[in-house]
């Protein structure tokens, strides 16, 4: 009953910090993304056949289910990463307790990692989905190697499902992961036999699973392979200073280095210093080699995706907390008891302190949306259009107040025909109820369509337009000057030819522009 109450109150906690933080602040194009994707899937739109995307799809695709249960709203989108993080602190406990943790030491890192995981990101974003069902993984591979028998195997068949859950959610960082699970089978020999029977069984179902959405929904797996796969590996080539395997473990290498001085974590410094005495002393203690595997994977994978990623570092740091957790276990175990004591003490209030620090200066004022205004946030309370009610709306990077969104929803909801974004905030085909028509989940030159430079963006600009003409669209949307990705509407000329570059009527909202489609294109 301890144990239940424990993951209970885990589970209430992560979901009570981010419904409180999460709903601060929009930053267009974060934001936008498996909400758009989620309301696609509501209408009916096909991955790879209506759209394409290079991750988000399992977001996405938990997002429709919130979206049917509890309609298009910013409550049920916080609501979603919000259970998400109250899971993972369940997932913290869980790998944590696996590897010789009190209750206590468990149940206090799960509680402090809500607070790491989803709040800087707020709502559901392919990152923290992947981290998610990454920690997933640990916590299989943690339970088939401390278990026996059917636990094992059961433990071990869903370690692959869990990677293709996370792998379709985000290529990173699960894909590091799944690297260092391959490196765990590989140094326990004896008990690899056991764990691939499993395994294989686990990647089969996988496969069966795949091939049941191919009769299902009518996608094209050869564009999935591209984008799911082929496009990742050459983004992650084109991040990479140097080619070949040097160049990426250079990176990590660097990252992981310079990763105390970016983070200036008391809890994590402790950790990371405590960490090498800790691997080579072993004193018999029943989970060493799990716990160093556990550190080691958490603390290098983190740098890997710090080192690939482009978003702030402060979304990275979800297995902080595990970090720490392993780190105490691992000193309460070797170090004598007259000493682990204070010590363990120590960490504990480092930890708590880190916490309280990051909630200052990263969950509170949402760094991740460049700052947080409570008071345009007080002012906006009751002017945001149906649908936004839960945010606490602040303007951050878009062009526009509460009022003027809201005046735009109107309009585009009341006005004849569908719209074309050239934008981020994909949010809008959502809040006004007009299927979304961009071919891409969202606009990333190199990595969801060709470069304005290449030959390949005549043909794609031609199927955008192709696609609005199908979509009834009678005006253009551009939410902002610039993408977030440095997409302007000069990029588009065959769209601006349509409507001769706002020549044909055009109306202002804030920093949004609405361009009438001229009648005889």
């Amino acid at each position: 009953m301890k144990t239940v109450a424990t993951l209970c109150l885990l589970f209430a906690i992560g979901v009570g910090v981010n419904l409180t933080f999460g709903r601060k602040g929009f930053l267009p194009l974060d934001q936008s993304i498996v909400f758009d994707g989620g309301w696609r899937l509501l209408s009916g739109q096909v991955p790879f056949h209506d759209f394409v995307a290079p991750s988000g799809l399992v977001p996405s695709a938990i997002q429709a289910a919130f979206d049917e249960a509890l309609g298009v709203t910013w409550f049920a989108y916080c609501l979603h990463a919000s259970i998400i993080n109250g899971l993972f602190a369940i997932a913290v406990f869980g790998v944590l307790r696996s590897c010789g943790a009190t209750r206590l030491e468990a149940g206090g890192a799960g509680a402090l990692s809500a607070f790491f995981f989803y709040p800087p990101a707020g709502t559901p974003f392919m990152d923290q989905h992947s981290f998610f069902f990454m920690t997933l993984m640990f916590l299989a591979v943690a339970c088939g190697t401390v278990a026996a028998g059917t636990a094992e195997l059961i433990a071990w068949f869903v370690v692959p499902i869990l990677f293709m859950l996370g792998y379709l959610s985000g290529q990173i960082p699960v894909a590091f992961g799944a690297v260092a699970v391959a490196v765990w089978v590989a140094i326990r020999p004896r008990r690899a036999p056991r764990w691939f029977a499993a395994l294989a069984a686990g990647t089969a179902f996988g496969a069966c699973c795949l091939a049941a959405v191919l009769v299902l929904w009518p996608l094209d797996w050869r564009t999935a392979w591209t984008y799911t796969v082929a496009l990742p590996l050459q983004v992650a080539g084109d991040r990479t200073a140097r080619p070949g395997a040097i160049g990426p473990a250079r990176m990590v290498l660097a990252t992981l280095v310079r990763f105390p001085l970016w983070v200036r974590m008391w809890s994590l410094d402790l950790a990371l210093a405590a960490a090498i005495p800790l691997i080579v002393l072993r004193r018999s203690r029943p989970h060493w080699a799990l716990q160093v595997w556990l550190l080691v994977t958490c603390i290098v994978t983190t740098a890997a995706f710090l080192a690939f990623t482009r978003t702030l570092m402060q979304t990275g740091l979800a297995l902080t907390m595990v970090i720490v957790g392993v780190a105490i276990v691992g000193v309460r175990e070797t170090v004598p008891a007259a000493m682990a004591a204070p010590l363990i003490a120590f960490m504990g209030l480092a930890a708590v302190r880190d916490t309280v620090v990051f909630v200052a200066t990263v969950d509170n004022p949402r760094l991740e949306h460049v700052q947080f205004n409570t008071a345009e946030a007080d002012r906006a309370e009751g002017h945001l259009p149906p649908g936004l009610e839960f945010m606490r709306w602040s303007r951050g990077p878009s062009g526009y107040d509460a009022g003027e969104l809201t005046a735009l929803v109107r309009f585009l909801r009341e006005a004849d025909g569908n719209f074309l974004l050239v934008g981020d905030s994909s949010v809008l085909y959502g809040l006004t109820g007009k299927p979304s028509v961009s071919p891409v989940l969202w606009m990333d030159p190199r990595l969801t369509m060709p470069h304005p430079e290449a030959p390949e963006f005549v043909v794609f600009e031609r199927d955008l337009i192709e696609r609005a003409r199908r979509a009834g669209v009678r005006r253009i949307v551009l939410d902002r000057p610039q993408t977030w990705t440095h997409l302007t509407f000069d990029h588009f000329p065959q769209l601006m030819a349509l409507t001769k570059n706002g020549g044909c009527g055009v109306r202002s909202f804030g920093g949004a522009r609405v361009l009438e489609i001229c009648p005889a294109s």
